[in-house]
């Protein structure tokens, strides 16, 4: 037996949360882990995102959607099993669509507002 403030080396931490297969969860979305509110580029232009994540078909994706103030200029950027990203690498890809217009322009498309609601309710995404 372990003593007091050490571990049993026979409990293994959980390796994180994954469905059955063939689950599909709805939409989770981060609102914490410092994911949501506006990021300002290099020219003082704030930029707003929200980011999510589900399962479908025993694949998580992870979605980090983003528009301008205005919301003239919208994207989503999408990243499914292998290549989803640890916490700080999200705010790394975030600050990357803010301040890099080339790169930015990879990921345009039209949004609908609010954005959690449309994609919780539209199950056929386009």
């Amino acid at each position: 037996m372990p003593g007091p403030g050490t571990c049993d080396p026979s409990i293994r931490p959980r390796a994180g949360l994954r469905p059955m297969p063939g689950a599909d969860l709805v939409m989770i979305w981060h609102r914490s882990q410092n994911l949501t509110g506006p990021i300002v580029d290099a020219k003082g232009n704030p930029w707003n995102f929200v980011v999510g994540s589900d399962f479908a078909d025993g694949v998580e994706t992870q979605r980090i959607f983003f528009w301008n103030e205005t919301k003239e200029v919208t994207g989503l950027l999408e990243l499914r099993g292998d290549a989803c990203l640890h916490v700080r690498r999200i705010r790394d890809r975030m600050k990357r669509l803010a301040n890099d217009r080339e790169y930015r322009g990879r990921f345009l498309r039209p949004l609908e507002f609010p954005v959690e609601r449309y994609w919780q309710s539209n199950p056929a995404r386009p």
